[in-house]
């Protein structure tokens, strides 16, 4: 997917993945919160986030925070509850352990995760419905029938409560976490096709390379300034070219020529001269 949407920030939830800290110590709101604060990062970056994309209690904070966010236009959930607290029918008795001694160990789609007692009490306050309705990005809703996880009915909610333009998949037999290497392809392939109508990607990465390359031509004439200077010329250097001569034990002797101009290397007129 990275291939295709590109720039791309990809992140994990304190104490997730590849993410420090201790998940127990977050909540659903500081989830919330750090996928607006990525989506900040990302315009001050120059890179307006125009896709966000969250699977399970990734993709409710999303939906939670997506209305927030000015420069969103297409909204993707994956497996996603239609209301956080969904995920405490799965804790059973721990939940009674993590509101008396604050944090537990708790089973998910076959992965243990500490889950602390901030978790469980943002998730009981939010309700999401209203937040869908205010969504004004597409939707996408990719959920799997035999999701034994997150239910289907969570995804058909959420389809409900949302304003079109909105669309949704069916994952066939794909598992919650999408452990098979075809789905998670899948997944990938749908997205990316799904969302191209949506976003202006093209324009944005060629902006992109068109500031690359105006940064490098102007870091380039800096450069020329300051040779001109260290070298008392009467002018900016418009034309350099350095030769090299090398050989082998004194045989073949070969001189390399590259060539810059005030835009940066000339490398249609790099020359290679055998020496006899």
């Amino acid at each position: 997917m990275l291939r295709e949407v590109s720039p791309l920030l990809r992140f994990d939830f304190t104490g997730l993945g590849h993410s420090g800290g201790e998940f127990a110590n977050t909540g659903f709101r500081s989830n919330v919160d750090d996928i607006r604060a990525a989506a900040r990062w990302m315009r001050d970056e120059g890179m307006p986030a125009q896709l966000a994309i969250g699977h399970s209690l990734g993709g409710a904070a999303v939906l939670a925070s997506a209305p927030d966010l000015a420069d969103l236009r297409a909204v993707v959930t994956i497996g996603a509850p239609a209301d956080p607290v969904h995920v405490l029918k799965h804790f059973g008795e721990t939940l009674d352990e993590i509101r008396s001694k604050g944090k537990a160990v708790v089973s998910l789609a076959g992965r243990d995760f500490e889950i602390g007692r901030s978790l469980v009490e943002d998730v009981e306050e939010t309700r999401l419905v209203g937040r869908i309705g205010q969504l004004r990005a597409a939707l996408f809703v990719l959920h799997a029938p035999r999701d034994e996880t997150v239910g289907i009915d969570n995804a058909a909610a959420i389809f409900q409560a949302a304003r079109h333009p909105k669309s949704f998949i069916t994952l066939d037999d794909a598992d919650h976490l999408l452990t098979r290497e075809a789905d998670a392809e899948y997944v990938a392939e749908v997205i990316v096709a799904w969302s191209a109508r949506y976003l202006d990607l093209a324009r944005q990465n060629a902006q992109l390379a068109l500031a690359s390359e105006l940064r490098s031509s102007a870091s380039q004439r800096a450069r020329l300034v300051d040779l001109q200077a260290l070298l008392e010329l009467p002018a900016s250097p418009r034309r350099i070219e350095c030769f090299d001569i090398s050989h082998t034990m004194g045989e073949a002797t070969v001189a390399s020529c590259v060539v810059f101009d005030e835009n940066g290397p000339v490398r249609g007129q790099y020359r290679r001269f055998n020496i006899a």
